[in-house]
C-alpha cells in the first residue's frame, strides 16, 4: 500500500494527527509505504518511522503556489489512499484510489473527529516515542504537554 499523508504545519496538530498514522501502520503492517508531507517544524516528530519512503517539507508561498509546486513533486506517483489534514484541494487532482480529506467541524473536538472519522484506536495508535521528542528537543531534558489549549475543540476530551 501506497499512503499519502499530508499532515499538520504545526508540532501540536502533527501530534494529533498522528494516531491516524499510527493506525495505518497498525493494520497494514510492513506493507505499507508512506509518502509525508508536512511542515518543517514537525518534521522530526517521523524521524523513526522506517517506512516513509519520502519526506516532503511544505513551505507556505504567497497565493498557495507552494500547492502548485507540491503538485509537480507528487503527480508523477500513483497512490492507493491519501490522508490530508489540510483540507487541500491537493488530492483531487493525484491519481488516488482513496480520498480521507479531513474537514474539520470548528464546534466539535478534534479528538473525537479524528476517532470518529478515521475509527482509531488511543490506546494502540496515540504513541509517542521519547527518541521522537528528544529530536524536536534536542538540548533539553524536559518535554511538557499541557492539559489545555487556547482553543476549545482542540481540547482533550474528559
Amino acid at each position: 500500500m501506497h499512503l499519502l499523508f499530508i499532515s499538520s504545519n504545526r508540532i501540536g496538530d502533527s501530534l494529533i494527527n498522528l494516531q491516524v498514522l499510527n493506525k495505518y501502520i497498525r493494520k497494514n503492517k510492513k506493507n505499507i509505504e508512506v509518502t509525508l508531507v508536512s511542515g518543517s517544524l514537525p518534521m522530526p516528530i517521523y524521524d523513526d518511522y522506517t517506512m516513509i519512503s519520502k519526506r516532503v517539507i511544505l513551505t507556505k508561498q504567497k497565493y498557495n503556489l507552494h500547492w502548485f509546486k507540491l503538485y509537480k513533486e507528487l503527480s508523477a506517483f500513483r497512490y492507493d489512499e491519501i490522508v490530508d489534514f489540510r483540507s487541500s484541494l491537493i488530492g483531487y487532482f493525484l491519481r488516488v484510489k482513496k480520498r480521507n480529506i479531513f474537514r474539520m467541524k470548528k464546534s466539535k473536538n478534534i479528538y473525537e473527529q479524528i476517532h470518529h472519522k478515521f475509527d482509531t484506536d488511543l490506546k494502540k495508535d496515540f504513541k509517542i516515542l521519547t527518541d521522537r521528542v528528544r529530536n524536536i528537543f534536542p538540548n533539553s531534558n524536559y518535554a511538557c504537554l499541557a492539559p489545555f489549549t487556547n482553543w476549545a475543540p482542540k481540547e482533550w476530551p474528559t
